[in-house]
């Protein structure tokens, strides 16, 4: 059983690129079958998993339920050509310049605790959850409006990716100046700022296999000369990025460093098979569908936000919880494994009501695929949302977007030719 995803997924996704080619679902299926490879490695050359027996009820389940929720992705089918409105550039320059000025905030607001980090130097990765840096912190020490302020531009900048698609956009079909296109594309490191002041590698991470999702879906929009310039550009900004991780990296586990990423990206299956047979949940925490709300109004009696809930369910269990297990763990975390099937079955009639799979769609409903995507996709790690910061990034990207498409309108759709509409269907050879 411990070999079954890899080679279920392997062979799903090389049925997948005979279909469709390098597309989004390509790309989805691609990370189950990374780490899926890499828990064979971890299993067999480190002791952290020497006393696990993988049985075959979780290992079908990790192969049969991420299929079914990336299936609605495959059948959008990202290397169909499509016909993408933007009539109303003003709905797109607000969007922009928000992600924009969160970018410019982060930057101005998290300066002190970016310069620090600067002078800490290799040292960074002994400032993880230290409570000394933790008080002298920017976010620490603001208050009123200017918490609030620093607030809100976390909660956006947790989904600051769409920058990206905005960018994207932008340079193939609207052809603003480089300068603009530059700074979205600065602008969808609001949350690496955040990563790097909270010593975090996982938002990075998020980033840089969000990037490869975006690049992937935006393919076909792509000539020659302008993929030649973003893949140049997106691989000098990996590389910055990379040598951070691997300072941080160095930091934190010195000479198990090499173990630490191969723990890092290879413990999903095998945590998600050993609490599939071993996990009971102390309770059952409905704040999972909520966590906004729960957040700021409803008392459960226990927390809702990841750590905090995973550490009290620790002290319950007498075991340690916060790994990672996909999204399909953080389910069994929160309300028990019964729970996995029904939720994804909910999920994908949501994607299947928000997607639309038509020749002619708006820049919005790209955004919608992308928002969508990050739950199975980024969910490879765990369910990123009962986070309230990630869920009101999440609502506001959402609710702009169903305001942006109904300003869209369905002339926009309908039309055949206007400044805005980017018609990009090759036709049918008669």
């Amino acid at each position: 059983m411990l070999y079954l995803p890899f080679i279920y997924y392997s062979l799903l996704l090389l049925y997948i690129l005979r279909k469709q080619g390098l597309s989004i679902a390509a790309c989805m299926v691609g990370v189950y079958m990374v780490t899926s490879f890499l828990s064979i490695f971890l299993y067999h050359f480190t002791d952290s998993f020497e006393d696990l027996t993988i049985s075959v009820a979780p290992a079908i389940m990790y192969c049969i339920v991420p299929t079914l929720v990336i299936w609605p992705f495959y059948r959008f089918n990202s290397n169909i050509k499509r016909e993408i409105s933007c009539n109303n550039t003003r709905v797109f320059d607000i969007l922009s310049y928000i992600m924009i000025g969160c970018f410019v905030f982060s930057v101005l607001f998290y300066a002190s605790d970016l310069l620090y980090l600067r002078n800490v130097g290799l040292d960074i990765g002994s400032l993880r959850g230290d409570e000394d840096y933790l008080a002298r912190g920017s976010q620490s020490q603001s208050s009123g409006i200017l918490r609030m302020i620093s607030s809100i531009c976390n909660a956006i900048g947790s989904m600051s990716s769409i920058s990206l698609i905005l960018c994207f956009y932008s340079i193939c079909f609207m052809k603003r100046k480089a300068w603009f296109n530059a700074l979205l594309f600065l602008s969808s490191m609001s949350c690496i700022i955040v990563g790097i002041v909270s010593i975090d590698r996982s938002i990075i991470f998020y980033w840089i296999i969000r990037l490869i999702f975006i690049f992937v879906m935006f393919i076909p929009y792509f000539s020659k000369q302008t993929r030649r310039i973003i893949t140049i550009s997106s691989l000098g900004i990996l590389g910055i990025v990379g040598i951070y991780l691997i300072v941080l990296t160095l930091s934190r586990f010195g000479s198990e460093s090499i173990n630490s990423i191969l723990y890092y990206f290879g413990q999903n299956y095998l945590y998600f098979c050993w609490y599939w047979d071993n996990y009971v949940p102390p309770v059952t925490n409905y704040g999972f569908f909520c966590p906004i709300i729960s957040h700021f109004f409803l008392d459960w009696g226990y927390p809702v936000d990841a750590v905090p809930f995973g550490l009290l369910v620790s002290d319950s269990v007498g075991y340690f919880v916060n790994v990672f297990y996909t999204f399909m763990g953080s389910i069994m975390l929160y309300l028990g494994k019964s729970w996995i099937v029904p939720l994804s079955m909910v999920f994908i009639v949501l994607t299947l009501l928000f997607i639309r799979k038509d020749n002619k769609i708006t820049l919005y409903d790209l955004i919608f695929v992308f928002l969508w995507a990050q739950i199975p996709y980024c969910g490879v790690i765990l369910y990123l949302y009962t986070e309230y910061v990630y869920a009101m990034g999440f609502m506001f990207v959402l609710l702009y977007c169903i305001w942006a498409r109904r300003r869209e309108g369905a002339q926009g759709l309908k039309e055949s030719s206007g400044p805005f509409v980017y018609h990009i269907i090759e036709e049918k050879k008669e």
